[in-house]
C-alpha cells in the first residue's frame, strides 16, 4: 500500500485500519535495519573499519521506529490522517528547560522553537515562542544597542482567540494528555472554521518527515 484514498466518510475507517498494518511493516522494516547496521557496527568496531556510517544509519533506524510507533499509536487512538496542510503551531512537545541560545537586535525576533522527536509520553508542551529579555550594548561605533535573547519557554499556551471554546479546548487537552504528537496547530487561512491538527515529525527542515492528524472542528454557522 503507497497512498490512502477515502471518498465518504464510511471510508475513512477501513483505510484507518489498513494504515496500522502499514505503519507495522515500516516498524519492521527498520528494526531490521537497525539490527544488520547493529552488526556491521560491531564488526567495523573490532576489526578497524571505519564505524562512522554504521552508527549513523542505526540513529536514523532508530528516528524512524520511533516516528512510526507514534503514528500507529495516533491511529489506534481514533485519530483521522488529513493531508499535510499548513498549519500555525501554538504547541509544542519538548523535555528542553530553556530556549535555545540565540540572540537578536530586531525587536519582532521571536526566536521560535522546534518539538523534539520524543518518545509517546516524555515530555511537556510549550508555547514555541519563548519568553524574551532585553540587555544594552556598547557598539564600536560608540552607540547603545537592544539586544533580544530568548529566555525560558512558556508551559502557558497561547490558543487563538476564535478556539476559545470549551469543546475545542477539551479536545486539545485529550490531545495533550497522550503526550503523543509532537506539535499542535491550527491550519491557516481558516478563521470563521478552524481546524485543530496534531502532527507527528521526524527531522527538521524541508527534509522533515510530518503525518498530520485531525483533532478538532470548529464551524460557526452563523458566518457561514
Amino acid at each position: 500500500m503507497n497512498h490512502v484514498i477515502a471518498l465518504s466518510p464510511t471510508d475513512l475507517a477501513p483505510a484507518q485500519q489498513s494504515l496500522i498494518g502499514w505503519c507495522d511493516q515500516r516498524i519492521a522494516h527498520w528494526i531490521a535495519e537497525h539490527k544488520e547496521a547493529t552488526e556491521g557496527y560491531e564488526h567495523a568496531v573490532k576489526n578497524k573499519w571505519k564505524a562512522g556510517p554504521f552508527q549513523r544509519i542505526v540513529q536514523r533506524a532508530n528516528r524512524r521506529i520511533g516516528f512510526y510507533r507514534k503514528v500507529k499509536a495516533a491511529i489506534e487512538a481514533g485519530y483521522l490522517i488529513v493531508p499535510n496542510f499548513p498549519i500555525e503551531i501554538f504547541a509544542i512537545r519538548t523535555n528542553a528547560v530553556e530556549a535555545r541560545s540565540d540572540e537578536s537586535t530586531a525587536r519582532w525576533a521571536q526566536f521560535r522553537q522546534n518539538p523534539r522527536a520524543l518518545a509517546q509520553g516524555e515530555g511537556r508542551y510549550v508555547n514555541p515562542i519563548p519568553v524574551k529579555y532585553t540587555d544594552e550594548r556598547d557598539t564600536k561605533d560608540g552607540k547603545t544597542e537592544t539586544v533580544y535573547y530568548p529566555a525560558e519557554l512558556d508551559t502557558e499556551l497561547e490558543i487563538p482567540l476564535h478556539l476559545v471554546k470549551p469543546e475545542i479546548m477539551r479536545a486539545v487537552d485529550k490531545a495533550r494528555a497522550l503526550k503523543l504528537f509532537d506539535q499542535i496547530g491550527i491550519v491557516t487561512d481558516r478563521q470563521a472554521d478552524p481546524i485543530v491538527c496534531g502532527q507527528i515529525v521526524e527531522g527538521a527542515g524541508m527534509s522533515a518527515k510530518r503525518v498530520t492528524f485531525f483533532v478538532a472542528w470548529y464551524v460557526d454557522l452563523d458566518a457561514l
